[in-house]
């Protein structure tokens, strides 16, 4: 991802503004530049970090809250569509942060009883939980049954040629004994 020419002269307006010069100004877009590169250069110990803090409930945006040196979502998700052994260990992180979240609906439920949550409210936060879960995880939270059928069918064709064939071969009555019988 690459600054734009607009944040550019928006930086350097800014450096004038505070009596700075224009290069100076410049400069400093050119260190944005090559910081935001830097950061894109995929890192396995970062990815590792960032697949860490997603598997314990954390957004990209939060990850990226936390800590100015963490990548962007947009980088991270730049890994994932370069890097297929990432994309794998990013998928199971996310899995893992599914089920955290899922796990708080038995919290939901118990303040429900304790009576320190309205009904009402826990349904809208259940609901906020088992939507994206049923997203993110499909095949364990989804709303559709899947059913896996193993099924053989043998379908014996006979050859219609074949049995014109054998009506064929058989005798006909002579065509005398038909118009005799007044057939």
């Amino acid at each position: 991802m690459r600054f734009s020419g607009d944040a550019c002269d928006a930086a350097a307006d800014r450096a004038k503004r505070q009596d700075l010069t224009t290069h100076a100004g410049r400069g400093q877009c050119a260190e944005q530049r090559q910081e935001q590169e830097r950061k894109q250069v995929f890192d396995q110990e970062r990815a590792n970090e960032v697949c860490e803090q997603i598997s314990q409930g954390k957004s990209l945006r939060q990850i990226r809250a936390s800590s100015p040196d963490m990548p962007a979502p947009s980088t991270v998700v730049l890994w994932a569509s370069q890097s297929p052994p990432f994309a794998e260990q990013y998928a199971r992180a996310m899995m893992c942060r599914t089920d955290l979240a899922v796990d708080r609906l038995a919290d939901i439920a118990e303040q429900v009883l304790d009576g320190t949550l309205a009904p009402d409210q826990a349904r809208v936060a259940a609901d906020l939980i088992k939507w994206p879960a049923s997203k993110l995880n499909a095949k364990k939270y989804g709303d559709r049954i899947q059913s896996e059928v193993d099924m053989t069918i043998r379908v014996q064709v006979e050859d219609p040629t074949a049995r014109a064939v054998i009506v064929a071969q058989q005798s006909l009555p002579p065509t005398d004994d038909l118009l005799r019988n007044g057939k």
